[in-house]
């Protein structure tokens, strides 16, 4: 069976990292809308389309809504360059 997973990229939070990359998928990046609360976007789409996100924000101001979604964080780190990616099972406290 060949299932796709959706992954959001919190950018703000690493564009640092993927402006190149980012570059290059032009037709697949979406923003939040101007004026929308960007955490609460993010974390209800996430909700939406049952998908991973790529961030390393903690969402603390969002913690008691979005409980469920909270596990769903996909934590990063830059080594030589590279992208490597941190997956728990739950999140610590």
């Amino acid at each position: 069976m060949d299932v796709k997973k959706t992954v959001l990229i919190d950018a703000s939070n690493v564009a640092h990292a993927t402006e190149r990359g980012v570059a290059r998928l032009e037709n697949i990046v979406h923003q939040a809308p101007s004026g929308t609360d960007a955490d609460y976007f993010i974390l209800s789409f996430a909700r939406e389309m049952d998908a991973r996100v790529l961030t390393n924000d903690r969402y603390r101001d969002r913690a008691e809504e979005f409980q469920n979604e909270r596990d769903r964080i996909i934590r990063f780190m830059i080594v030589d360059g590279a992208v490597v990616f941190e997956q728990r099972g739950k999140r610590r406290h």
